[in-house]
């Protein structure tokens, strides 16, 4: 029983551990650097500011209005390696002088889709030129990035791509984190379910909230589209995508946690569900785009919010959250809550990061107790809280034989039917559970006892000597007689037999079990013989 408890912490402890390593490197990327002095340095990136807008009305445009850009570059500029600009739902075209350099329209074939999402334009720049005439012809795909500001940029390519990797770090991290950790909650959901250690599928739902949760804010960084130029579109749906289905996950989640609110939560997922499939029709249909409805994807994730809270909140009045999990839900939800005001505050999802640290510091904590629950769950027998058979049959199939003596001792209770028939289920089911304490008050916790079958006991005694199995029996009858002249209904009779590996040296501790088996076979015969009939 140590070992199972040392290791329980010890894994509760690792994650621990990995957790804190997870925000201190969050913390060494955000506020922690170097200072570095060098009398020469490679030129950096540069934001042009000298492009003059000009908003052309379009009626064939999509949003009914194109935006021109229009500078002259000079020599120091036409020296640098590239131009780059930043694009939220903006097709474009680009000319130096009357030269078509660039063009992003969209693809004749498409049939889905009104924008071709979030992307980087990076042009090359020679020498030649210089005193040439940009003009940045952009159109927007919606008329809510109409106003939306365009940075220009001008330095190496190497320099553009690893400012935006570097401002985009944390999030990275905290994106990667969250997908590894999704990851591990699935994996870890089905191994259990196979090794049938569990019956619900708590883990899975957290692990598949975790990892689209990740996956959203991982793509929805601008460096998405610098490491991958040639799908821009494609990892803006994906984004989308995943915005759209974490929101019926953890209401399914929630609803394996509380009990009594099944129902509620039950519907919350089925609408969630119906929302995103909805959005999704129109979106093949052609009806509307995704990216418009947005709105929708809010909705549910306030909707799974206000539920959250509620259930949080009933459940701590009630008094049926024993475990405290209900704060570590409020944290999460804070995380939500201020990641939703920054979004509408600022207007763009870059730096969303609470939601993100509050949910791993709650799946690393949930994954964690759920190894543990699942552990004590396969090796307890609920009645008793004593072991159970499993854990018996893995104790069988260790080399006792490397590590001493040992006792193996089997008891049964008498006339257990007798009562259920007479008295009821109540009270033997009360019979076996004032037993399992006799025992557990009775032989030292070194020592392991199970509850074998309905009726029958199980002890494995270690460093185990004559001596010390006379003294546990006696123990154990003391026990009982003190039981029996007390109040208590019903009383408590046993039969028990036991056997030491140094008197069997020959036999397997399966076999010693066997032993003892028939003695104690011996003594419930010489009981029944004397007493049933007096009964």
């Amino acid at each position: 029983m140590k070992k199972n408890h040392l290791t329980g912490n010890t894994i509760a402890f690792y994650f621990v551990v990995l957790l804190c390593f997870a925000l201190y490197l969050v913390y060494m990327s955000l506020f922690e650097h170097n200072q570095v002095f060098s009398a020469r340095s490679f030129e950096g990136v540069s934001t042009f500011e000298s492009a003059s807008e000009t908003v052309i009305p379009d009626p064939a445009a999509p949003a009914g209005v194109r935006r021109q850009f229009v500078w002259t570059l000079s020599d120091t500029e036409a020296n640098e390696d590239s131009l780059a600009f930043y694009l939220v739902h903006h097709y474009a075209q680009v000319w130096f002088d009357d030269e078509l350099v660039y063009s992003l329209t969209p693809g004749t074939d498409n049939r889905f889709g009104d924008s071709p999402s979030s992307n980087w334009v990076m042009l090359p720049l020679k020498p030649s030129d210089s005193g040439k005439q940009v003009t940045v012809l952009l159109t927007p795909a919606y008329e809510s990035v109409i106003g939306r500001r365009v940075e220009f940029l001008i330095g190496p390519r190497y320099a553009i791509v690893m400012g935006q990797l570097k401002a985009d770090l944390p999030q990275i991290v905290l994106s990667a984190l969250c997908i590894l950790m999704g990851l591990v909650l699935v994996v870890a959901q089905h191994f259990l379910h196979h090794q049938k250690k569990v019956a619900d599928w708590e883990l899975f739902y957290l692990g598949f909230f975790t990892l689209l949760i990740g996956v959203w804010r991982i793509i929805d960084t601008r460096s998405s589209p610098l490491l991958f130029p040639q799908n821009p579109m494609l990892l803006g749906y994906i984004t989308i995508a995943a915005l759209f289905l974490l929101s019926a996950p953890l209401p399914l989640y929630l609803r394996t946690r509380y009990t009594g609110y099944e129902k509620p939560l039950l519907v919350v997922a089925l609408i969630s569900t119906l929302a995103a499939a909805a959005v999704l029709v129109c979106q093949i249909l052609n009806l509307a785009d995704l990216r418009q409805m947005l709105t929708v994807s809010h909705a549910m994730l306030i909707l799974n919010l206000v539920v959250l809270l509620w259930v949080c909140v009933r459940s701590g009045r009630r008094g049926t959250d024993h475990s405290g999990n209900w704060k570590l839900i409020l944290l999460l939800a804070a995380g939500f809550v201020i990641d939703i005001t920054w979004f509408y505050a600022r207007g763009t999802s870059s730096g969303l990061l609470f939601t993100m640290v509050t949910l791993l510091i709650y799946a690393a904590l949930r994954f964690a107790s759920g190894i543990l629950s699942a552990s004590r769950k396969a090796y307890t027998d609920l009645k008793t809280g004593l072991f159970n058979k499993n854990r018996w049959d893995d104790l069988m199939h260790q080399p006792w034989h490397e590590s001493g003596h040992i006792g193996i001792m089997m008891l049964d209770l008498n006339r257990l039917k007798h009562i259920n028939d007479t008295m009821g289920h109540e009270a033997g089911d009360k019979m076996i559970y004032n037993f399992a304490n006799i025992l557990r008050n009775a032989i030292p916790p070194t020592n392991t006892i199970c509850r074998w079958g309905g009726d029958e006991f199980t002890v494995l005694i270690t460093d185990a000597s004559r001596t010390k199995m006379e003294q546990y029996t006696a123990a154990i009858a003391s026990s009982v007689a003190r039981y029996n002249t007390s109040e208590e209904l019903p009383k408590i009779h046993y039969a028990a037999g036991w056997v030491l590996s140094s008197d069997f040296p020959e036999l397997t501790p399966q076999e010693l079990l066997i032993e003892a088996d028939k003695r104690m076979y011996e003594d419930k015969q010489q009981w029944y013989a004397a007493n049933v009939s007096k009964n």
